[in-house]
């Protein structure tokens, strides 16, 4: 039981760093990693992954129950520490560092190299959903449209236009 949980700990510590973009980009390596060490077969795996899914919460709830299936209740404790705290770590450790040194050259020249590749990020998701949502019905695409027109024209915050485009769309859906 104590080589689990130190492969849960380790495991699950050093994935969570590889975590960019949500939990969910890491399913085919978690699965791999448990199925390696014949701690899950496939059919249960998919079984938690969509357990976890369906559930409120964080998307990464797949892991505490790798957790608990493995080690019980202390497995769950571990999988699930060993999940969040490297990366809360990190996060806190760069924040104080952009805090500290956010005025040099180099930082500030990072944090606008960085700003394409957020906005990227963003953007590549909005396009995502909106794919997603607004690809069969027209009204949906013109609620997209306008959305994303006032949103870049408008000093409003895009709170309200996110609020008004799920009014309007409540509204369609009722009539």
């Amino acid at each position: 039981m104590i080589s689990n949980l130190l492969a849960l700990g380790i495991g699950f510590g050093l994935l969570s760093m590889l975590a960019v973009g949500g939990a969910n980009t890491l399913i085919p390596i978690v699965h791999t990693y448990v199925t390696a060490r014949g701690w899950l077969d496939d059919a249960t795996f998919a079984q938690i992954v969509a357990l976890a899914q369906i559930a409120p919460g964080p998307n990464f709830m797949f892991i505490p129950l790798v957790g608990w299936i493995v080690a019980g209740p202390l497995g769950l404790l571990v999988s699930m520490v060993a999940f969040i705290v490297p990366p809360a770590i990190l996060a806190v450790a760069a924040a104080r560092a952009l805090i500290r040194h956010g005025e040099r050259p180099a930082v500030a020249a990072l944090r606008r190299a960085l700003r394409p590749v957020a906005s990227g990020v963003i953007l590549g998701a909005g396009l995502v959903l909106a794919y997603g949502y607004a690809r069969t019905r027209l009204v949906d695409i013109l609620i997209v449209v306008a959305v994303t027109v006032l949103v870049l024209r408008s000093k409003a915050s895009v709170l309200w236009w996110i609020g008004a485009a799920a009014a309007i769309g409540a509204l369609e859906a009722a009539f």
